[in-house]
């Protein structure tokens, strides 16, 4: 069964070959160290196929927006291998430092509510000779029998990243609607047409729209905002892409357990990434959810200074728990620098005797 084939089964809850699977590398800092020079100098195509072959993983990701430092939405000012200054539509500039990895927002696009007035409406055809090069990626990725994503951020991380920064978003959540309003739909409405042209133009399988949501012990708001603020966004984005012919798919680290039956409600394909150190119970999420969307994930971020057994321990338990039909296996976080070479190649050995013996 090839790659594409083994994920639209499981978003379709019919049975596959072997338990379908995706993953990466945390940052670019575990890719330095792990894979080299050779690999950091290659185009983005051969990465893209080197990591899909490294893991045996059935998906490839090409990002219309990947946080304020990768995809087509962003503009590069500078990059080098420590760090990159990166521009949004919007105005802000941000600093995203590579080794270790870590974000900075340096100048928010809106700073007082009278920047509002300064935001230009973005015209998507400025970016379309960016769209069109996704094609021959995309075609390529095809051919060779793998499903491609494209990464879209949600309406709540779109607006923190792009416009105001998490923190005083958070503030503008709780202390003026009225406003948080407005910012979402300047930071999300481009992001919707963003989607649609690219699943018309480059024939991607679905669209992967992903923000945190929580932290590890709760959500960053009441569940009643996210349902007023930017719910009834997720519902269009989702429609859209429906109709477009095309899957739509939600990411969201931290304790979602309070919305759940939200996602669902909205029409979501997927959710990953199902982080047990989020407080994520697999088993109840499994018995309550696992017939109404499909189920991705489920290996924790932080097996980086598991042992052997722990590893095995850990994802045998995970694919034990999800491993039927409608479960996608995954790391949370993807492959971190501290995890050693050892280890990384019994995580990929035991990782792919275990999706072939269930």
């Amino acid at each position: 069964m090839k790659p594409r084939e083994r994920i639209y089964k499981a978003l379709e809850f019919e049975k596959t070959d072997i338990i379908p699977y995706w993953d990466f590398f945390t940052s670019f800092e575990a890719e330095s160290l792990f894979l080299g020079e050779k690999y950091l100098n290659a185009d983005d195509v051969s990465k893209n196929i080197f990591i899909a072959r490294l893991f045996n993983s059935d998906i490839i990701n090409v990002p219309i927006v990947s946080g304020p430092n990768n995809g087509i939405f962003i503009e590069t000012l500078y990059s080098d291998n420590y760090y990159a200054i990166t521009k949004v539509p919007f105005g802000g500039i941000f600093y995203y430092r590579k080794k270790p990895h870590f974000i900075k927002t340096l100048i928010p696009s809106i700073r007082y509510k009278e920047d509002l007035d300064k935001i230009k409406e973005i015209e998507i055809e400025q970016f379309m000779p960016k769209i069109n090069s996704l094609k021959e990626k995309v075609k390529k990725y095809h051919e060779l029998g793998y499903f491609v994503i494209s990464e879209v951020k949600d309406p709540f991380a779109a607006t923190w990243m792009f416009l105001r920064d998490l923190d005083i978003f958070l503030i503008d959540i709780m202390k003026d609607e009225a406003f948080a309003k407005k910012l979402i739909e300047i930071a999300f409405k481009p992001l919707i047409e963003f989607s649609e042209v690219v699943i018309e133009e480059t024939n991607v399988d679905a669209i992967w729209i992903t923000g945190d949501l929580a932290y590890k012990e709760r959500l960053f708001f009441n569940p009643i905002k996210y349902r007023e603020l930017f719910k009834p966004w997720e519902e269009e984005i989702v429609k859209k892409v429906h109709k477009k012919g095309a899957k739509a798919l939600r990411h969201s680290h931290g304790n979602i357990m309070q919305l759940f039956n939200d996602i669902i409600d909205v029409g979501y394909n997927w959710i990953d990434p199902l982080d047990p150190n989020d407080n994520i119970n697999l088993l109840e999420v499994k018995e309550k959810y696992g017939d109404k969307i499909t189920l991705v994930g489920g290996i924790t971020r932080d097996i980086g200074r598991m042992t052997k057994n722990d590893l095995y321990k850990h994802i045998t338990e995970v694919v034990k728990t999800l491993g039927s039909e409608g479960f996608i296996l995954r790391s949370a976080g993807g492959v971190p620098p501290e995890m050693s070479l050892e280890n990384f190649n019994y995580y990929r050995e035991i990782i792919e005797k275990i999706r072939c013996s269930y």
